[in-house]
């Protein structure tokens, strides 16, 4: 029995983190792309910048641990413990700055979200809805959505800039200790911030955001979609002078879309939360039993596999995505297929 769990933990810990590296490589470079060329809205005008932060750091972050997954067993290599020190701190740094970057553009996602349906709770006529209309209106536009995750990555920034400093330190006979500081526990002192920024506050802020949506959507159900539209195309005819008929046909793509934010908060904290607690919780007590260090692998794998799906939850919980990525199929296709023709009709010339 414990021949085969090992076996079980080898596999885990070699080929699935590969699988999960080709493919969430290519589905977040496809993200991009959709997003990139494409000329459709997604949900509305500020998701398409966090897809585009989202699809960059879920890229980063496959490629630290989970690549040690597959390199420790089969070359006794780890990316961050086996070059020199800079790379020590680059790579740890890069992991854990990637992955809380990755839960808070989830956060941003859900509150933005939820700051959308809010409009719904305010009366046209109430001195309450136009003191905070104009600042709903700006909410959720791309360049404030961009000036959000700046200002995200730089805080983050900071709170892990301690890692670039101090981890690592060399020994006398000229190699050099990871996950170690001459001045303080630093592996204790990362995890610990990891588990807080990574797992605590997202967690909290994902399923108070969430459960105020359910109960915004329940509560204003049959007026939701008149407040919304109507403040939006107000707002789009100050700023642009569009007639309204204009306005209204590009309305559609404006509305907020709550099944895209609630997708990815519950992926989130399905996927990512038992593995990030289970490790925060235990440290290296998880690699003294091997059925614990079985889970934790199994957890891990889960984990790192929602930061490799960002096109399929986009395609399966937003239609604008849907829209672009089909569109973005078809015309790849007829460009492929122009290009064989020709190719085709030159060797036939010839």
């Amino acid at each position: 029995m414990m021949i085969n769990l090992e076996y079980i933990v080898g596999l885990f810990n070699s080929i699935v983190p590969v699988v999960i590296i080709v493919v969430g490589t290519l589905f977040n470079v496809l993200t991009m792309l959709v997003v990139l060329i494409s000329s459709v809205r997604l949900a509305n005008r500020s998701l398409s910048v966090y897809v585009i932060f989202l699809a960059i750091v879920d890229t980063l972050s496959l490629y630290i641990w989970n690549l040690d997954h597959f390199t420790n067993p089969f070359f006794g290599i780890t990316i961050e413990s086996s070059f020199n020190i800079y790379v020590c701190k680059l790579a740890t740094f890069a992991q854990f700055y990637s992955l809380q970057l990755s839960a808070f553009l989830v956060c941003l996602l859900s509150v933005e979200t939820l700051v959308d349906y809010s409009r719904a709770k305010f009366d046209d006529a109430s001195a309450v809805y136009r003191l905070l209309q104009p600042h709903f209106n700006r909410f959720g536009t791309r360049l404030r959505a961009f000036a959000a995750c700046a200002i995200l990555a730089l805080l983050l920034l900071l709170v892990n800039a301690h890692i670039l400093i101090f981890n690592g330190i060399e020994t006398k006979n000229g190699s050099f200790k990871c996950y170690s500081a001459s001045s303080y526990n630093i592996n204790d002192t990362m995890n610990l911030i990891h588990l807080i920024v990574y797992s605590i506050i997202p967690l909290f802020v994902l399923v108070v955001a969430n459960l105020l949506l359910f109960h915004l959507i329940r509560k204003h159900k049959v007026s939701l979609n008149y407040n919304l539209q109507s403040m939006q195309l107000e707002s789009d005819l100050k700023e642009s002078k569009l007639n309204k008929d204009d306005v209204k046909s590009d309305e559609e793509s404006r509305v907020p879309m709550p099944r895209t934010s609630i997708t990815f908060s519950l992926l989130f904290i399905v996927l990512t939360a038992p593995a990030a607690l289970m490790y925060g919780l235990l440290g290296k007590q998880l690699f003294q039993d091997t059925v614990t260090k079985l889970v934790f692998y199994f957890l891990d794998n889960l984990m790192f596999l929602n930061h490799a799906t960002l096109f399929l939850k986009l395609y399966l919980s937003n239609k604008h995505f849907k829209l672009a990525a089909n569109t973005f199929f078809r015309r790849s296709k007829e460009i492929i297929n122009e290009k064989l023709d020709r190719d085709k009709d030159q060797t036939i010339s010839i």
